[in-house]
């Protein structure tokens, strides 16, 4: 099902709380793409695959890519004046911005 609309926040977030609840019961899984979901939808994602340049930055549990993205931050700032930038994630943080 594609599904584009104008929906305001409050009405995306009530749909995606109905589709999760639809999940919960039929025990299936719900494939959504969204573009900048507000913080009350992404909170319903039990997992995510987000996508910077169209390649993988991140996948797993939702609640752990901000926790990824903020250790490969650290390892970019840390760094920042060295020439090589060692990061522990495997991809180049910069491609993010």
């Amino acid at each position: 099902m594609l599904l584009h609309s104008g929906l305001d926040a409050a009405a995306a977030a009530s749909i995606m709380r109905f589709l999760k609840e639809l999940a919960v019961a039929a025990n299936i899984a719900i494939v959504c793409t969204i573009h900048q979901p507000s913080s009350a939808v992404y909170n319903g994602f039990d997992r995510v695959m987000l996508l910077s340049g169209g390649k993988v930055a991140f996948l797993g549990a939702a609640a752990d890519a901000l926790p990824h993205f903020t250790d490969a931050a650290r390892g970019v700032i840390e760094n920042q004046h060295s020439t090589v930038v060692e990061s522990q994630s495997s991809f180049s943080f910069a491609r993010l911005c």
